[in-house]
């Protein structure tokens, strides 16, 4: 009788509020399409060419620096989900990304000759909206944290989409009070964060939390060392695209950044909806892996394999037959690219979305070096891969396949060797004379 109880929860318990999450992240995939495509047909390829590079740049150091925060906040803060005694967890958390903040900004001040020469073309303005992106997104994805670990999922939602959905109103905003068309998408990028957060935050109240046991700080420490270095590495393969492209074309191939953005933009449709899914999967996996249920981690990767390749391929079909005359209707008829481009660079997406599924199965199961090393080889495919062809765009979209198979081959295998030789905790704890009760 005991079996019957336990198999619902890991079948249904690892989606838990995949529901909300999926409506806010959806939601803020369309936000981000309307800013993006305003801002393509506004400016023009040459023109939204360095803030494509910033946009870029954005999410790598966001998302990279700070993902780790929302996903090890949110697997230690599922504990207190019933007591709420996460205080000390968020000030704990909060002053780690701090830390973090410091650094980035440092590093960003040392490299700004180069990033303002050969990324932003010069245009000081949106090297200091990068720095604020750094401050206001810290923010945002401690909050994202805290709400995946206390099963807020409506909250994180709404702090998400709230997200995307301020960029293009602080855009005009700040275009009405005299900054420039490129400087006021950079400003909508930099300071929707914390726009979002200042509204959501009061909203929602019914999130309570009190002081309570702290986490050890060495352990808190090295797991965001882990997950920070995995998660910039993820970043850089995701990002890395138009990052290159800006920094190796010819002084005539400058619109082809702003292109490749936009073909890129439509073929990671997917990423919106691995958001969705990782914001409660890692919490919800960390609580099996908790209670020692590793036949359900198990099952739970053989399902995301065999729904992923089937995403994988339906993805990359609709991609080559519609990708084209996508971006030619969102971003206008300066952005122009071809079925093969839409179909790899999807390829190169969909794969990557199955490997940072896969990633979160080892960050739930408080193994955090195997994801850097899976996106730490997958980045190294990624610069062998720009040996395999001449042509610039070519050599980019056969680099981010390259990466993308790698660090999920490399997932899987960990994985394999992670959960294959466990026994699941429940079977140990039976006394001899047992009938069936689990000890406590």
């Amino acid at each position: 009788m005991g079996a019957g109880p336990r198999r619902s929860t890991s079948r249904l318990g690892f989606l838990r509020g995949v529901g909300p999450t999926t409506t806010g992240v959806l939601a803020a995939g369309v936000f981000t399409y309307v800013f993006l495509s305003v801002a393509a047909r506004d400016l023009g390829p040459s023109a939204f060419g360095p803030v494509s590079t910033l946009w870029a740049m954005a999410f790598l150091v966001g998302p990279g620096l700070f993902l780790a925060v929302q996903q090890e906040l949110g697997r230690i803060a599922s504990r207190h989900r019933e007591d709420r005694a996460a205080g000390g967890l968020l000030l704990q958390a909060g002053t780690v990304t701090g830390g973090i903040v410091v650094v980035a900004l440092a590093i960003t001040f040392l490299a700004r000759h180069w990033i303002l020469s050969d990324l932003l073309s010069g245009q000081t303005a949106l090297l200091w909206c990068f720095c604020g992106a750094i401050l206001t997104w810290a923010v945002s994805y401690l909050f994202r944290g805290l709400y995946s670990g206390l099963a807020d999922f409506t909250g994180f939602s709404l702090v998400v989409a709230g997200e995307a959905a301020a960029r293009l109103p602080v855009a005009f905003a700040t275009r009405l009070l005299g900054a420039s068309p490129s400087t006021s998408y950079g400003l909508g990028l930099a300071l929707a964060p914390l726009v979002a957060v200042a509204v959501v935050v009061p909203l929602r109240r019914r999130t309570r939390i009190h002081a309570g046991a702290w986490a050890a700080w060495p352990d808190m420490l090295g797991a965001f060392g882990w997950l920070t270095a995995g998660s910039l590495l993820a970043q850089a393969l995701a990002n890395a695209g138009p990052i290159t492209v800006q920094a190796l074309a010819r002084p005539d191939q400058k619109v082809e950044t702003g292109r490749f953005l936009s073909a890129l933009v439509i073929a990671r449709v997917s990423f919106y909806l691995f958001q969705a899914v990782q914001a409660a999967l890692i919490p919800n996996l960390a609580a099996l892996h908790g209670a020692g249920n590793h036949t359900a981690l198990r099952a739970a990767v053989r399902r995301m394999l065999r729904v992923g390749a089937a995403f994988v391929v339906v993805c990359t079909a609709g991609a080559a037959l519609l990708g084209p005359f996508v971006v030619r209707l969102l971003f206008g008829h300066g952005f122009t690219v071809t079925a093969g481009q839409m179909a790899a660079l999807t390829a190169a997406s969909t794969i990557y979305v199955l490997a940072a599924l896969l990633n979160s199965v080892t960050i739930a199961s408080a193994s955090h070096r195997p994801g850097a090393i899976a996106w730490a080889l997958g980045c190294a495919a990624f610069g062998a891969g720009l040996f395999a062809f001449h042509d610039l765009l070519h050599r980019v979209e056969a680099a981010f396949l390259l990466g993308s198979l790698t660090a999920c081959a490399t997932l899987l295998l960990m994985i394999w060797w992670l959960t294959s030789s466990r026994p699941d905790a429940r079977t140990d704890a039976l006394p001899d004379n047992d009938s069936g009760g689990v000890r406590s």
